[in-house]
């Protein structure tokens, strides 16, 4: 018996018609996103009438190295993701070439810019890529979800590195203390969730509620990351290399605003900002990314952590642009695919009743 499932073996995959699921009207949705754009609007408004952003600063900004700093910091943070998403569905048996991977990131990157809700990016990559991949669909949404598993416990990990450096120099003012225990429980919290899904027996009794198609095809996808254990370090330690990048994006958007932050204040009020932008309030996180880098920020005594974040978002959504032409060469490339498919269904079909011939 191999120690871990054969990818090629899709036997535990849920069958075709255990796939179909009521949707939900996508006219539900608007009302919610619309809900979310108030908060956003409502956060924006205060932050500017409070002088908490000023949008002078932000006009102010010219062309300089910083700039180019933040620009250059943000695209490669946004790069690195796709390789460490192809490792993950290699680890899953899921060939495919680092081209399209990327593709595939940047038209999420757009799709959080114009889909409502706040994995709009993360729907829009699962379902394009369950489209590529029919025959193994439970492993290849796995990837998408380990991919922001893993990409958000690495700004904990940074985040706690943070902490730990500020303890050992005993420079963690009163103030930070309240943000670092947050830091720490966050972080905690995440290793023992990890860890409990790494034991196979507590992973049984969660897909336990599961139909057993199911239970079994998500069995089967985490027994490969445990098998592949060093698969999911490399993966984290890419992780660690992108948020390290974002963060210094910020640090860089700090120089094009004239304010000087410490790196102990930006590594750990940093991945806090990303997290709290996280947070399904508002389209995006806007609004809600900065005010959280304005009060985290402040409390390292440091002003503009909201043009800070309002800069790198600018630069992140002008870098996402190009993703809605990935959408177009992504459909293109999936009838292509299925066309592939079509011609090989009867060199299957003949090379099969060749088989039971001889046999």
């Amino acid at each position: 018996m191999a120690p871990f499932p054969d990818p090629s073996d899709e036997t535990a995959e849920p069958r075709a018609d255990l796939q179909v699921r009521r949707r939900t009207p996508a006219w539900r949705a608007w009302p919610v996103w619309g809900v979310k754009a108030a908060v956003a609007a409502g956060l924006l408004t205060w932050l500017v009438l409070s002088d908490r952003l000023d949008l002078g600063r932000l006009i102010r900004v010219g062309p300089s190295w910083s700039l180019a700093a933040v620009v250059g910091l943000a695209l490669a943070s946004m790069v690195v993701p796709a390789w460490r998403w192809q490792l993950l569905l290699k680890a899953q048996g899921l060939n495919e070439p680092f081209g399209r991977i990327l593709r595939l990131t940047w038209v999420g990157y757009f799709a959080l810019l114009v889909l409502p809700g706040g994995a709009g990016g993360d729907v829009a990559k699962g379902y394009l890529l369950l489209r590529l991949q029919p025959e193994a669909r439970v492993r290849a949404l796995s990837t998408v979800l380990a991919d922001r598993a893993v990409g958000v416990y690495a700004l904990l990990v940074l985040g706690g590195l943070s902490v730990g450096w500020l303890a050992w120099q005993g420079a963690m003012p009163a103030a930070v203390g309240a943000m670092a225990g947050v830091m720490l429980a966050l972080l905690l919290g995440a290793t023992l969730g990890a860890a409990v899904l790494w034991i196979r027996p507590c992973r049984q009794i969660l897909f336990a509620v599961l139909p057993h198609s199911w239970a079994q095809a998500w069995a089967q996808a985490a027994d490969l990351y445990q098998a592949r254990f060093a698969w999911l370090l490399a993966g984290l330690a890419i992780s660690l290399f992108s948020s390290t990048l974002f963060v210094l994006s910020l640090g860089s958007a700090a120089g094009c605003i004239g304010t000087d932050v410490p790196a102990s204040a930006l590594f750990l009020a940093g991945p806090l900002v990303v997290l709290a932008n996280c947070l399904p309030i508002s389209p995006g996180g806007i609004g809600v990314g900065e005010a959280a880098s304005e009060a985290l920020f402040g409390a390292f005594g440091i002003s503009g952590g909201a043009e800070m974040m309002m800069l790198v978002r600018i630069v992140i959504a002008l870098l996402s642009l190009p993703g809605c032409f990935g959408i177009s060469a992504q459909r293109r490339e999936k009838e292509l695919v299925a066309q592939q498919r079509t011609l090989e269904e009867p060199r299957k079909i003949k090379n099969a009743a060749a088989l039971s011939e001889e046999a």
